[in-house]
C-alpha cells in the first residue's frame, strides 16, 4: 500500500521530507544574494530586521496554538536564539568585506563543527559514510579558503565568516534538544523572537538606525524575512525532529553551492575553476553523507 502524503516514512519521517528539504535548500541559496543587494544597510541592521519581521509574521499564528513550554524547552529556545543571533552578527558582516562564495565556503565549517559537538553531548552516532562525505566537503572548503586568503581585506571576511559558523552550530545543538518534543511553531517563535531581541539591543548600542535607506532595501530586507529565513531556516528546524544534527548540518551546504550560481546570474561574481572544484566536491560530499538515509 502506498503511504499517503502525510505518512511517516524512515524514522518517523513524512514522505514529503525531501521535499522540504528542497525547499530549504532553495530558499536559503537567496540570502546571500538579498543582503549584498542591502548595500546602504548595516549587517546588525540587516540581522535584526531579519529575525524581527519573521518574528513578527509568526506572531498570530503563535498566539492561536500557544502551548506551555517546560523551563528546560524554553532554556534551549533561549540558546538556541543566541547562537542565531551572534551566527547572523558575524556572518552578515563579513559578506561585507567578502564574495558571497568564499564567505559561504569558509562558513561551511560547522557541520563538522556540529557533528564532533552533537557526539560528545548528545551521544549522535557518527556513521562512516558521513565522516567520507564531512571530508570531501571539507577539502571543498579549503580550495575556496587557499584561494582567498592571501587578501588582507578578505581575510577579515573570511574570519568573520569562520566565527558565524562557530555561532551556527551553538544554533543547532540546543536546537535538536528542543524539537525532540516542541511543536516547531513554538519552537521557531521564541527562537527568532529571542534572537530578534539580542539583535535589536545590538543595533541600538552600536548606534545603528532602522530608518532612512531606500525602498528596494526595504523590499529586500522583507523577502530575506520571508524567503530565506521564514522558509529556509524554518524547514531545517523543522528536519531537526527527524534528523541527526549533524547530517543537517551538513544539508544546508547547499546554500553555498546555489548561493554561488545565484551570485554568479544576479551580481556577476566570477567562480572560476578552483571553486568550481570546491562546490563539486561539496555536493558530493552530501551525496555520500546520506546514502544510508
Amino acid at each position: 500500500m502506498k503511504p499517503s502524503a502525510g505518512s511517516p516514512g524512515k524514522e518517523g519521517r513524512p514522505v514529503y521530507f525531501p521535499l522540504v528539504f528542497l525547499l530549504g535548500g532553495l530558499s536559503i541559496s537567496f540570502a546571500s544574494i538579498f543582503i549584498k543587494l542591502c548595500r546602504d544597510v548595516p549587517s546588525l541592521v540587516i540581522s535584526a530586521y531579519r529575525t524581527s519581521l519573521v518574528s513578527l509574521f509568526l506572531l498570530p499564528l503563535f498566539l492561536g496554538k500557544f502551548e506551555k513550554a517546560s523551563f528546560n524547552q524554553v532554556l534551549m529556545c533561549l540558546a538556541s536564539g543566541t547562537g542565531l543571533a551572534l551566527h547572523f552578527a558575524f556572518w552578515i558582516a563579513s559578506l561585507k568585506y567578502t564574495t558571497v562564495a568564499s564567505s559561504l565556503f569558509i562558513f561551511s565549517v560547522y557541520p563538522f563543527i556540529t557533528a564532533i559537538l552533537a557526539r560528545l553531548f548528545l551521544r549522535e552516532r557518527v556513521p562512516a559514510n558521513f565522516v567520507l562525505g564531512t571530508l570531501l566537503a571539507l577539502a571543498g572548503v579549503g580550495i575556496i579558503f587557499s584561494l582567498d586568503f592571501s587578501s588582507a581585506v578578505l581575510t577579515k571576511g573570511n574570519l568573520l565568516s569562520l566565527l558565524g559558523a562557530l555561532a551556527f552550530s551553538l544554533y543547532f545543538l540546543p536546537g535538536r534538544v528542543a524539537r525532540r518534543e516542541m511543536k516547531l511553531l513554538e519552537y521557531l517563535f521564541l527562537v527568532y523572537g529571542w534572537a530578534s531581541l539580542l539583535l535589536v539591543l545590538a543595533s541600538f548600542l552600536a548606534g545603528e538606525k532602522f530608518t532612512g535607506y531606500s525602498p528596494k532595501a526595504y523590499l529586500y530586507l522583507v523577502l530575506l524575512a520571508v524567503v530565506s529565513q521564514g522558509l529556509g531556516h524554518s524547514s531545517f528546524n523543522w528536519a531537526l525532529r527527524y534528523v541527526k544534527t549533524g547530517l543537517v548540518a551538513l544539508t544546508t551546504l547547499v546554500e553555498p553551492i546555489g548561493a554561488t550560481l545565484l551570485a554568479w546570474l544576479m551580481l556577476g561574481e566570477r567562480v572560476g575553476t578552483g571553486k568550481a572544484v570546491g562546490m563539486a566536491l561539496v555536493g558530493l560530499g552530501i551525496f555520500i553523507a546520506w546514502l544510508r538515509e
